[in-house]
């Protein structure tokens, strides 16, 4: 048994190592589309979320508004390991211009436990960094788009950050 306890601590650090990918199956570092001086709406979402699938479209409004100015939105879906077809589905269903990246759903808890200090609860959950790409809020279930079009307003070319509505990870692994 004390050889086997030093390797299952090693488990998050494994499932960090296999990297997420775009939908094309090719790998892709979340990383690289943020920040670069405009904001960036994370939306978390799985094919068979009912209110992913209901919210899905207004944030691709949202990200036609705003990607060549101030903001862009990236999918992230939950359902690598088995069901990316679904996952291409449901991107095609929706017709969606921003792009989205596929991992397991173990992958992204890691990403969020590295990001936010919390895990996965459930889809959608939605990441808000600013424009230098900091972590900047999280909201776990729905997002009007409009709590962030408001964020936007208030930092209207002013790239700080500050109070508000999206819910902000607390240092305790708590919603702030």
């Amino acid at each position: 048994m004390k050889r086997i306890l030093p390797l299952l601590w090693l488990l998050p650090t494994l499932a960090l190592a296999t990297p997420l990918r775009d939908l094309d199956g090719r790998p892709a570092d979340l990383r690289e589309w943020i920040g670069q001086g405009r904001w960036t709406v994370v939306m978390i979402w799985s094919w068979d979320c009912p209110i992913c699938n209901r919210e899905v479209e207004a944030w691709d409004l949202f990200d036609d508004a705003h990607r060549d100015r101030d903001a862009r939105v990236i999918g992230l879906s939950i359902n690598g390991g088995g069901e990316e077809a679904k996952a291409r589905a449901f991107v095609e269903e929706h017709d969606l211009g921003f792009p989205s990246l596929i991992g397991t759903a173990r992958q992204v808890d890691a990403l969020l436990r590295r990001e936010t200090r919390q895990g996965l609860r459930g889809t959608p959950t939605f990441l808000l960094y600013d424009p230098e790409g900091r972590p900047v809020g999280m909201q776990i279930g729905p997002l009007p788009t409009e709590a962030v079009e408001e964020i936007l307003r208030r930092h209207d070319g002013r790239h700080e950050t500050g109070a508000s509505p999206v819910q902000r990870p607390a240092r305790d692994g708590g919603m702030g």
